[in-house]
């Protein structure tokens, strides 16, 4: 069984966050062992960003970790653990929301769940999640 960052690189869609998580040192909480899920934006999320925000994260490591962390949480989280809040609700600071078979964390819809990993979960999502206190200048 892959590491989640193994598996992110094997199976392709997913190389600006890659890129992303090589400039800020993100990588090596992918490669580490543990019990970590990630919502991770495919290339297709990443190009929907404005070209100018990509760029000054890019420019800015410190902001870029703290974007890519944003798309972790240090527990496994299964779509089942989801689907029981029953419409609605807040899990372990996000918001995620089960609407007719259908999954989502903070407005991302969740395209694929619960790739298993020898080090967690990874969870496939629409959009690039921002926190909430995203002060980058351009």
């Amino acid at each position: 069984m892959p590491t989640i960052y193994e598996y992110l690189a094997r199976h392709g869609g997913f190389q600006a966050f890659l890129a992303s998580a090589k400039i800020c040192g993100f990588n090596r909480v992918l490669e580490e062992e543990g019990h970590l899920t990630l919502f991770v934006p495919t290339d297709e999320a990443f190009a929907r960003l404005s070209p100018c925000l990509f760029d000054a994260l890019l420019s800015h490591p410190e902001e870029l970790l703290e974007l890519e962390a944003f798309h972790a949480m240090p527990e496994i989280l299964l779509s089942e653990d989801i689907s029981l809040l029953k419409g609605q609700g807040i899990l372990a600071g996000k918001w995620f929301s089960y609407y007719h078979n259908s999954f989502f964390v903070n407005g991302a819809a969740i395209l694929e769940t619960d790739i298993r990993c020898v080090n967690g979960i990874v969870h496939v999502i629409d959009r690039v999640l921002m926190p909430s206190k995203k002060k980058i200048y351009v």
